[in-house]
């Protein structure tokens, strides 16, 4: 008899302990899988023909001027190291020319396969979240995180 109380009590150590085992397993099979929202080629894509057909109806530039389409273009800057736009100087917002669309269309193609969809969610992360600058330090290591997010690394 005293072994079965024994054994019973086996039992009931090892059933917390497969269940923590299987919890842990699938949390960590859960944190794997979950992989990044964002399906870059498709941003990447329609941002590209909105371009293209916003110039089809204005032969010489298209405007920048929404908050989304900048934020998107400054996300490109951090990848790339590139503007890709120009300004005009009594006008604030950015524009392409058909030879910059062609750039970041060639630029893209190029690059498309190196583009991750965890360094584009950190790019908007961080040009939507800059955290409050107490000092230079501070500064650098927010010009650090963003510099982390090159496609490729600066040619010096």
């Amino acid at each position: 008899m005293g072994t079965s109380n024994s054994n019973n009590s086996v039992i009931f150590w090892k059933i917390p302990i497969i269940y923590f085992l299987l919890f842990l397993f699938s949390m960590i099979f859960m944190q794997e899988s979950k992989s990044c929202d964002l399906n870059v080629d498709s941003l990447f894509s329609v941002r590209i023909s909105s371009l293209e057909q916003k110039i089809k109806n204005d032969n010489t530039y298209v405007y920048i001027k929404s908050r989304e389409d900048m934020l998107f273009f400054n996300v490109l800057l951090y990848l790339a190291d590139e503007s890709f736009y120009s300004f005009e100087s009594h006008h604030y917002n950015p524009r392409f020319s058909r030879k910059e669309i062609e750039l970041l269309k060639e630029w893209y193609n190029n690059k498309k396969d190196l583009i991750i969809c965890e360094k584009v969610e950190r790019a908007y992360y961080l040009l939507q979240n800059p955290p409050p600058f107490k000092n230079m330090d501070d500064v650098e290591l927010y010009d650090q995180q963003l510099d982390s997010l090159l496609i490729e690394p600066r040619k010096r």
